[in-house]
């Protein structure tokens, strides 16, 4: 069973600390609205999905976590941001490790 009422859950914990205009929560009233909907998921999508969340969950308190440790990242000016993006097995992990070291 995907886990909506978790979802929910941490959704509003995340409105309480950032407010309602935070993008990462608008995404999750999507999701939370398409699990309320479908009803049709096999149980290998309700692992992925449920993994999904996690992992995403995960990320944003990992950054937010990192962020009130060192606030001062929020004052380093971005002045050309630069994406990498690649299939599986291309090398972008390596390009993506590679560029954080400068």
């Amino acid at each position: 069973i995907i886990e909506v009422e978790k979802v929910n859950r941490i959704v509003r914990q995340i409105r309480d600390d950032y407010g309602e205009d935070c993008d990462f929560v608008k995404q999750f009233d999507i999701l939370i609205q398409s699990y309320s909907e479908d009803k049709v998921i096999s149980e290998e999508g309700v692992q992925v999905c449920n993994g999904i969340f996690d992992d995403r969950i995960g990320k944003l308190w990992g950054i937010n976590k990192i962020i009130a440790e060192n606030p001062e990242i929020l004052e380093v000016p971005i002045k050309t941001p630069l994406f990498v993006t690649g299939n599986i097995r291309t090398g972008s992990t390596y390009m993506h490790r590679l560029l954080s070291l400068d």
